[in-house]
């Protein structure tokens, strides 16, 4: 039972882990110009990333928290620099729409399934520790 409810915790930990990989990349590009889709160049712009948490395991697995990124290649923006390498004959380079704030919202989100996660692996091996001592 306890080894069921340490797998589930974990795997909200991994999740957990995975949402705040995409926003430290969502933010270390943010700033970053590139061609736009479709355009020729060789530097396509960053396309901000998104975690979506589903739930895993079922028949006979245990259950948990899956997860997988998905890229957004419509969040861009056309801005002037016609003095960037990239940029198209009108002056025009694309640069990636992320949100500052819906990024520390996402920070916060990861954050607190982090936390709920690792007390359910807190409680689990507590459970798991108490059931060992009583078959001692």
């Amino acid at each position: 039972m306890s080894m069921s409810a340490i797998s589930t915790g974990l795997s909200g930990l991994r999740a957990a882990e995975a949402r705040l990989d995409a926003v430290a990349a969502n933010v270390a590009n943010m700033s970053t110009v590139g061609t736009a889709p479709g355009a020729s160049g060789s530097s396509p712009v960053y396309e901000p990333i998104d975690v979506v948490t589903f739930q895993s395991g079922g028949g006979g697995r245990p259950s948990g928290v899956g997860y997988g990124f998905v890229p957004d290649p419509t969040a861009y923006d056309m801005a002037y620099d016609p003095a960037s390498p990239i940029a198209d004959g009108k002056g025009m380079v694309a640069v990636p729409r992320i949100d500052p704030a819906e990024q520390m919202v996402n920070l916060a989100y990861a954050k607190a399934q982090f936390t709920a996660s690792a007390k359910v692996v807190a409680a689990a091996n507590s459970m798991e520790r108490a059931a060992i001592d009583l078959l001692a």
